[in-house]
């Protein structure tokens, strides 16, 4: 009688144990043995159906015919798009070549200055849709990235326009968007549709974005005729960091061209530029032409022009030169070349005249506190010599 009590309660504890441990697919426990599978009960056959037009009859949807038989499928489906088509599955794979034999959108930096980054690519890439989603949603002239104070424009290459119209701007208008919040970039630019009266692939638009201070300007887009019958075309990205952002989307970090960019847009972005309100830096940039890798260091605006005026007229020192403006008499003198600025201190006022190449030029007039900040900007130039006097 104790070893048949003491039976059952071994069996007992057996079955508690597997109902609180499962196998993993059919694989059995160390030390317990596998319990037999209940057999299910088989599955009822499902009524038969009318056959669909091109399919043998007699075929059912649980037994398909011999010649239409699929491979089999992984577990995991494709996640796709509502409404979008699945693709084949021969597109799912991806690329295995270590270098690819196809051509690939590029993006070649032809100058980089104060006044932005120059930026050429070959005309055939307006037609790739990957390339025209590219630019960073970003303002190119201030950089600023929040969506609600950007404004999407196509790039309208004027030189080719057909129309009737000559502004870039007018042509930019008829196909503004305002970017929703997570919009995705490729649906913007279809959304902008073809640019009517430019010939292709000029037609296709490549969105850039504005921020609501710059709705004024427009972004500066011409084409090049190659020698082999191509077209390049020449874009100017003003802020250099917008520039760097496109230059990596498009052929990433890895080449020289991304660091040597990175390098001048660090030196460019300098505190004292973008310290200048940006109407100031936009009026500099029409008579301060500034050269690739000049960096800029002191504007002094000139002491006759008011508080509205700023940028206007004065002076700019950069790391190479000092250029001057006022009216219609413009000029710039080298720091590697025999000068001297002469100065003349009349109560709050100095005027400056500059006696270089043999010649003497007055250049404007500065508020004399404004003098110290002067001398320090050319302090690195030791053949510009600075002779002062008072009246």
């Amino acid at each position: 009688m104790e070893e048949t009590i003491s039976g059952w309660l071994t069996e007992g504890l057996d079955d508690d144990l597997l109902d609180d441990i499962e196998p993993s697919r059919g694989d059995t426990l160390v030390g317990v043995p596998a319990r037999q599978a209940t057999p299910l009960p088989a599955a009822t056959e499902p009524p038969p159906t009318k056959p669909e037009p091109g399919e043998q009859p007699g075929a059912t949807a649980s037994e398909p015919p011999q010649a239409e038989l699929a491979p089999a499928e992984t577990d995991t489906a494709p996640v796709t798009e509502p409404g979008a088509a699945t693709p084949p599955a021969a597109d799912l794979s991806y690329p295995t070549e270590l270098i690819p034999a196809e051509s690939l959108p590029y993006l070649v930096v032809r100058e980089c200055s104060q006044a932005g980054v120059l930026i050429a690519f070959d005309a055939r890439w307006l037609t790739h849709e990957g390339f025209r989603s590219s630019p960073p949603v970003r303002c190119i002239f201030s950089g600023v990235r929040d969506r609600n104070e950007l404004c999407a424009r196509p790039m309208a290459f004027m030189d080719r326009y057909r129309g009737p119209e000559r502004s870039p701007s007018t042509v930019e208008s008829r196909h503004e968007l305002r970017p929703r919040a997570n919009q995705d970039h490729r649906e913007i630019v279809r959304m902008m549709g073809r640019i009517t009266s430019m010939p292709p692939p000029f037609d296709s638009p490549v969105p850039y974005f504005v921020s609501k201070h710059h709705m004024a300007s427009s972004m500066s887009c011409r084409v090049e005729l190659r020698p082999d019958g191509g077209y390049t075309c020449q874009v100017r990205v003003p802020d250099g960091r917008v520039a760097l952002e496109w230059l990596a989307r498009v052929n990433g970090t890895c080449g020289p061209e991304y660091e040597l960019l990175r390098t001048e847009v660090a030196l460019l972005g300098s505190d004292a530029w973008r310290a200048l309100p940006e109407k100031v830096r936009q009026r500099l940039q029409v008579w301060a032409k500034f050269e690739p890798r000049e960096h800029f260091r002191l504007y002094l605006s000139d002491a006759d022009f008011g508080s509205h005026d700023v940028g206007l007229a004065g002076l700019v020192v950069t790391n190479r030169r000092l250029i001057f403006h006022k009216y219609h008499h413009s000029g710039d003198v080298r720091f590697d070349e025999d000068a001297a600025l002469l100065v003349r201190i009349d109560g709050k006022v100095a005027s400056i005249t500059l006696n270089a190449r043999g010649r003497r030029a007055s250049i404007g007039k500065i508020n004399f506190k404004e003098m110290s900040r002067l001398m320090e900007a050319v302090a690195s130039a030791p053949k510009l010599k600075l002779e002062m006097s008072s009246r």
